[in-house]
């Protein structure tokens, strides 16, 4: 007999049962036919798929449709674009684009795959306010977004009036344009990174340590410097650069800085220290006020002996340009001029004005020799030595001697030594008249002195007479001085007295000065 035994395991078990033996046969049950016994086949109804390693339901015949994209993934199984990333976005590494093979990633969540590689990638995965970037400055192009690019179509990095537009000098303000002037925040220095801003649009940057910064932002001006006052002085000022500021008159500096009245109107100055409203660039003299050109400095300043102050202290000269045209005048200096009057035979092309002030020294001098000559000589007469030593030399004297010197008579009458009216040979000096003995009683007290210091010196003292007399030649010059007529001063020209004199000069030397000068 034969029966027929069935397993839940896919196979058959036939049982054969005869008079002789007893045989079982073992039969695998193939449902779909696909070769693989449906026992290990996990999916004995489709021929197509037999193997399910992941056993996510779909089978790993990758080569048919419908088959496991990852067979080792129990997530994902499917790739509808095949770019290598599940369709199950829940799955491991879900396609968020299953149907875009360029994208599969969205980071931020904004809908834009993150991809960068695909031109259509988000150029800002991690902003979900922001993906494209047409100029790509970095700035997004979304309006609303963060940081969004003002000029989306021009390249620029812009940062602290516009975001994203051109900036030429690099300093973060926007070049202005069209559509964005200096008025609406652009930067009014483009090409200078360190200023960017004008407030009175004078031309000069508000930054204060920028290039040729404004001194004066909130009031236009032109200037380019001032003066300020130098530490610790009340009267000196330094120059410093100050733009920016009000300069009415064009100098370039600045009005408030310029000192003195008016200045801050005229052109060509801006300085008047001493008051009298004439500026430092014109005034002679800017810490006088009585002093504005070279003519007032030469009449105050008499010990200027320069030949322009002598020209300008000379009314005789200046009469004389008076009557010349402009460029007479250049040409006629008052060395020349005083030179053509005098004569060059005469003056020898010296100044006359400085002749007459020696000539006065010189005179001065001569006095003062000829009257301590006069006075030496005649005490070479009077004195006789009393003995034979003298201070300055040794001969052999008699007590007569000693007698004369005390008697006041002229000569000596030692023997040996001393020639009776001359020492050594010398031409015996012709008399003097007073005017040229004394000056003036001034030197009488410097010549008494001299008398007085003359010692001699005597081995047998002389006995001292009660009332010494006083020297002949001494009483000869008093005497002369009292009879001689006071000297008379020659006529003084019309024009007055020469450039420099005194009365007292004329009275002495002005017979020579009209004979130098006669006929010119």
């Amino acid at each position: 007999s034969i029966s027929v035994i069935p397993k839940n395991d896919g196979t058959v078990h036939l049982v054969s049962v005869t008079s002789s033996n007893t045989r079982v046969r073992l039969l695998d049950l193939d449902a779909d036919g696909d070769g693989v016994a449906d026992a290990a086949d996990a999916f004995p109804d489709d021929a197509a798929q037999t193997e399910d390693r992941d056993g996510d339901g779909y089978g790993d015949n990758t080569a048919l449709a419908g088959g496991d994209q990852f067979p080792d993934d129990p997530t994902q199984w499917a790739d509808r674009d095949g770019d290598g990333y599940g369709d199950e976005a829940e799955g491991t590494d879900g396609d968020m684009f299953p149907d875009d093979p360029n994208q599969w990633e969205d980071a931020d969540g904004d809908g834009v795959g993150d991809n960068q590689a695909d031109p259509n990638g988000d150029v800002f995965p991690e902003d979900p306010t922001q993906w494209a970037d047409r100029d790509r400055d970095g700035f997004g192009d979304a309006p609303n977004g963060v940081r969004p690019d003002e000029c989306p179509d021009a390249n620029g990095f812009s940062s602290n009036d516009r975001r994203g537009c051109p900036d030429k000098d690099l300093d973060g303000w926007s070049d202005p344009d069209a559509n964005w002037l200096v008025a609406q925040g652009a930067d009014a220095f483009p090409n200078d990174k360190t200023q960017w801003a004008d407030f009175d649009g004078d031309g000069y940057g508000d930054h204060p340590d920028g290039t040729t910064p404004d001194a004066c932002i909130t009031s236009g001006g032109t200037s380019v410097r001032a003066l300020v006052p130098e530490l610790g002085a009340t009267t000196r000022y330094i120059s410093e650069a100050h733009y920016g500021c009000p300069d009415l008159d064009g100098d370039g500096w600045a009005d408030a800085s310029e000192v003195g009245e008016g200045m801050a109107e005229n052109p060509t100055e801006h300085m008047d220290l001493d008051g009298d409203g004439v500026g430092a660039n014109t005034d002679y003299n800017d810490t006088n006020a009585l002093v504005i050109d070279i003519e007032d400095h030469c009449l105050l300043s008499f010990d200027d002996l320069r030949e322009v102050c002598l020209g300008w202290r000379s009314t005789e000269y200046q009469d004389y340009l008076a009557t010349l045209n402009e460029s007479e005048r250049n040409r006629m200096s008052y060395n020349y001029w005083n030179q053509s009057l005098a004569g060059s035979s005469s003056s020898g092309g010296l100044d006359m004005a400085l002749v007459a002030e020696v000539g006065l020294v010189a005179g001065g001098i001569f006095v003062v020799c000829s009257v301590v000559i006069l006075l030496l000589g005649a005490m070479t007469k009077r004195v006789k030595r009393p003995s034979e030593e003298k201070q300055f030399d040794s001969f052999g004297f008699d007590e007569s001697a000693n007698e004369e010197a005390l008697s006041g008579q002229a000569g000596l009458s030692a023997t040996g030594g001393l020639v009776d009216d001359l020492w050594d040979d010398e031409d015996a000096p012709e008399p003097m008249g007073a005017e040229e003995a004394l000056d003036d009683a001034e030197e009488a007290p410097i010549i008494t002195s001299m008398v007085e210091d003359v010692v001699l010196q005597s081995s047998t003292p002389a006995e001292p007479s009660s009332e010494p007399e006083a020297p002949a030649a001494m009483e000869s010059v008093e005497e002369a001085a009292g009879d001689e007529p006071e000297r008379e001063a020659p006529p003084v020209p019309e024009e007055g007295l020469p450039n420099g004199w005194t009365m007292d000069q004329w009275k002495w030397y002005g017979h020579q000065w009209l004979e130098q000068n006669k006929g010119s």
